[in-house]
């Protein structure tokens, strides 16, 4: 499992490309990502997302968009990669995970 952040945006899982959604997904993996083995709130979350006007609805789409990337994970042999930790969500992976 391989996160890259510098460049584009790509998940990779045994040297191939993963489907990681749309550019609010991405942005939340990207959160994720940059604070690997830390816990990311939901309010971070939400202001990387939509700044000072988040809709009624922000907190249910970032966990829409968690409950997503799970998925992606799971599908490539990591299902606890992702962990609710708090009042956020952690991404758990080695150093060199993550470029």
């Amino acid at each position: 499992m391989l996160v890259r952040l510098l460049g584009n945006l790509e998940l990779l899982a045994e040297g191939r490309s993963l489907p990681v959604g749309g550019p609010r997904q991405q942005t939340v993996l990207a959160m994720l990502a940059l604070n690997v083995n830390s816990m990311t709130s939901v309010d971070q979350l939400v202001e990387a997302l939509w700044g000072e006007s988040p809709p009624s609805t922000a907190r249910g789409q970032i966990q829409s968009r968690v409950w997503r990337l799970r998925k992606v994970f799971a599908g490539a042999g990591h299902p606890e990669a992702i962990r609710t930790c708090g009042p956020g969500y952690l991404l758990e992976l080695t150093p060199d995970e993550v470029d």
